[in-house]
């Protein structure tokens, strides 16, 4: 119940207070993708009280409503910025928006298939996704590191599966 009363009038939900100085920023696509990713679960597991149902779908809607208009750029994640990056990753936001749609069960919309299509058209020849930085930090190789591409191809696969179980 706690969860559904914090989500914001725009359709979003902030990180907890006490997180956003490790993550750097409210992250509100990333946050409301997860709270989606909750939600969808607790449905799943028939884990909501019957009066908590109807809420439940109004916050998924507008949760839906947010992600539709989010732009594609939120603030670096903390190993990001950690590292010295300071500019928004777009895969990673574009992720988190086809992946908080599919979730709510809006895999089989146009806005869906248009972002599906651009994570596509971003894609390496081979297989990876180049990020906006161009760093290498320790273990990491911020410019073609495994993360993202493991994300983005983990974006793909939910959605190919949500397409394939509407059939």
């Amino acid at each position: 119940e706690s969860l559904l009363r914090s989500q914001q009038p725009s359709g979003a939900w902030h990180r907890p207070d006490k997180s956003m100085a490790f993550c750097g920023g409210k992250l509100d696509v990333i946050t409301t993708h997860r709270c989606i990713e909750v939600l969808s679960l607790l449905t799943k597991e028939n884990s909501l009280e019957d009066r908590l149902i109807p809420l439940r779908d109004v916050a998924i809607t507008n949760a839906c409503t947010f992600l539709l208009g989010a732009p594609l750029h939120d603030d670096p994640v903390s190993y990001e910025r950690n590292s010295g990056v300071l500019t928004p990753e777009v895969y990673r936001v574009l992720g988190h928006i086809v992946q908080g749609l599919v979730k709510a069960g809006k895999a089989n919309t146009q806005s869906v298939r248009d972002k599906i299509g651009l994570i596509l058209k971003c894609q390496d020849d081979d297989g990876s996704f180049r990020t906006s930085g161009s760093l290498l930090v320790r273990d990491r190789d911020l410019l073609h590191y495994t993360d993202i591409t493991a994300f983005m191809v983990r974006t793909l696969v939910f959605y190919a599966q949500s397409i394939r179980s509407d059939t």
